[in-house]
C-alpha cells in the first residue's frame, strides 16, 4: 500500500487498464448482478456503468482514487495514436473541439468583466456604481404583493395528539 501512494495518477491509470477484471472472481460475481440490471440500457450507458463499476472495484481493492475523467484523459492520447491522422474517436456524448471553442467564445462575450478590488473601489468612490457588473439596485420599499397562503397543515401540539394506548 505504501508504494501505491508514491505512484502518479498516470501510473495508477496504467495499472487500472492492465488489471485482469475478466479473471477476478470477486469482480465477476458483482458484475453478474450489475449486468442483469443493464439489459434494457443502450450500449453507451452500459459501457459507462461498466467503466464506473471497474473504477469503483479497482479503487476499493487498491486504495487508489482514480476517476473516470482520468481514465478518459489517459485513453484519448492512446486512441489518437492508434487512430491515425483521420482523428481520434471521441467518447459518445463528449463535446467536439469545435463546440468547445464555440462555447468558450460565447461565454466570454456574454459574461461581464471581472473587476479587481482597486477598480471596484475607484468606481464606488467616483459614484459610477452603474458600471459595476452584477450590481443590482435594491428598492427601499417592501414587496407590495400579497403573501402566499400556507399549504401545510398546522402542527399539532403534544397534548392535542392522540395517544395510542
Amino acid at each position: 500500500m505504501a508504494s501505491q501512494e508514491q505512484k502518479t495518477p498516470s501510473d495508477l491509470v496504467g495499472v487500472f487498464l492492465t488489471y485482469p477484471f475478466a479473471e477476478d472472481q470477486a469482480y465477476q460475481q458483482g458484475l453478474a448482478s450489475i449486468l442483469s440490471a443493464l439489459d434494457e440500457k443502450p450500449d453507451e450507458e452500459r459501457e459507462q456503468l461498466l467503466l464506473q463499476s471497474r473504477i469503483y472495484y479497482f479503487n476499493r481493492i487498491t486504495g487508489a482514487s482514480i476517476t473516470p475523467d482520468e481514465i478518459r484523459s489517459y485513453q484519448e492520447p492512446l486512441s489518437s495514436r492508434s487512430e491515425g491522422p483521420n482523428g481520434p474517436a471521441l467518447p459518445a456524448g463528449s463535446p467536439t473541439p469545435d463546440s468547445i471553442s464555440t462555447y468558450s467564445n460565447s461565454t466570454d462575450s456574454s459574461e461581464p468583466p471581472t473587476l479587481t478590488f482597486a477598480q471596484l473601489k475607484e468606481l464606488i468612490e467616483t459614484g459610477q456604481t452603474d458600471q459595476i457588473p452584477n450590481n443590482k439596485l435594491i428598492p427601499d420599499a417592501l414587496n407590495e404583493a400579497r403573501p402566499s397562503e400556507s399549504k401545510a397543515p398546522p402542527r399539532k401540539k403534544p397534548w392535542e395528539q392522540e395517544q395510542a394506548s
